[in-house]
């Protein structure tokens, strides 16, 4: 495979360490980036409502369930694009 001066930076990529490589590193980075979002929205709620622990318990309990909902919307999505890809 020989990389091309028009090919995608991801095309390039792909290439060069293999599409299933580049794959599980885009996971991998998507993991990392919703962990880190996570902590953060709980060390702003902990910020926010650290005074009021009925309001710091429903904000901990929102936050989760927006995690969950979002790994429950986001499993179809990448099985769909993991079936397309071949």
């Amino acid at each position: 495979m020989e990389i091309q001066s028009d090919d995608t930076t991801l095309e390039r990529a792909e290439k060069l360490l293999g599409d299933r490589t580049i794959r599980g590193l885009i996971k991998t980075v998507g993991t990392i980036g919703a962990g880190t979002g996570f902590t953060v929205s709980l060390f702003v709620a902990e910020t926010a409502f650290g005074s009021d622990d009925a309001l710091l318990a429903q904000a901990k309990i929102a936050l989760l369930a927006a995690s969950l909902l979002s790994a429950c919307l986001a499993i179809p999505v990448l099985r769909r694009a993991g079936r397309s890809r071949g």
